[in-house]
């Protein structure tokens, strides 16, 4: 084996014999998949979702309260939301984070009506009972 510096820099050795070659290709290999483990990408990451929400925070809340001539002050949208999660059934999906949005485009897509209809009926009792102006205990 003969293995020698380069001229132009002294961190680089040729060598010249195939199973020294082997060799260093291993441990090249071997360093790279060790970088590569510890900078996984999050993509892959798996994360859990509750779909009704996550749709429901999609949704123009106020042009359904608008809609009802419900209140649109800041406690009776969090009333409506509230309200409206309450009268979802929940929809939790484990996913990769990379598949978030046509996961949820699917469910929007099956629920839709039965969110709509959700908010526009929370908006109504919000609208008979609203809670603003008022301490609650």
């Amino acid at each position: 084996m003969t293995s020698r510096n380069t001229d132009h820099n002294p961190n680089v050795q040729v060598v010249n014999e195939d199973s020294e070659n082997n060799v260093l290709a291993e441990k090249i290999r071997g360093s790279l998949e060790s970088e590569l483990a510890q900078n996984k990408p999050e993509d892959d990451a798996f994360h859990t979702i509750n779909v009704m929400q996550n749709i429901l925070d999609g949704e123009d809340l106020l042009k359904y309260m608008e809609q009802t001539d419900c209140c649109t002050c800041d406690r009776c949208q969090a009333d409506v939301r509230a309200l409206s999660l309450t009268k979802l059934p929940s929809k939790y999906v484990v996913i990769r984070k990379n598949d978030t949005s046509p996961t949820i485009s699917f469910y929007r897509e099956k629920y839709r009506m039965d969110i709509i209809s959700t908010i526009m009926r929370a908006a109504e009792e919000v609208k008979a009972h609203p809670h603003h102006g008022q301490e609650r205990n």
